[in-house]
């Protein structure tokens, strides 16, 4: 699947902080060993896209229109988790 989505995580509400830029490429690093919340994506940076990823790692997530569509095609070759939200 090709990604063309991406947004940022909220890391406040994520529980995820901000360690410091990679050495090799200068991306940012994160520090997620605190995190004990669901993870957040930051609404302000979101294009409504119903599949998208996160700058800060490299999941993918969808919405729930997305995953009913999934679930009606009947895709079995993948499995959905409830792992964070859109904030407000």
């Amino acid at each position: 699947m090709k990604i063309t989505s991406w947004c940022h995580l909220h890391l406040r509400k994520s529980n995820v902080d901000f360690m410091d830029n990679c050495d090799v490429c200068s991306l940012p690093r994160f520090d997620y060993s605190r995190k004990t919340t669901p993870s957040v994506a930051d609404r302000k940076t979101w294009d409504e896209a119903d599949i998208f990823s996160m700058y800060e790692h490299d999941l993918f997530w969808m919405t729930t229109r997305a995953k009913r569509l999934i679930e009606k095609m009947k895709f079995t070759n993948l499995d959905i988790k409830l792992n964070g939200y859109v904030s407000d």
